[in-house]
């Protein structure tokens, strides 16, 4: 899903999911409008960015303990 919408007593927010993970699809960035039309972002940072041992099992399969 692209963009949410919701409604409560009168007022609109909306929220886009605007970038995703392409190794989990794991939303990454996404950015909120308030009643205001002020916008507000997050960022959700994957570990195996940072992580070497974080990634994929698939990836990891070379790390595995004997």
């Amino acid at each position: 899903m692209v963009e949410t919408v919701a409604y409560d007593l009168g007022s609109r927010i909306a929220t886009k999911n605007l970038a995703w993970d392409a190794k989990t699809g794991q939303v990454l960035l996404t950015q909120t409008i308030n009643e205001f039309d002020e916008k507000y972002y997050s960022f959700n940072f994957p570990s195996y960015w940072y992580y070497k041992n974080m990634g994929m099992a698939s990836e990891n399969m070379i790390y595995q303990a004997n």
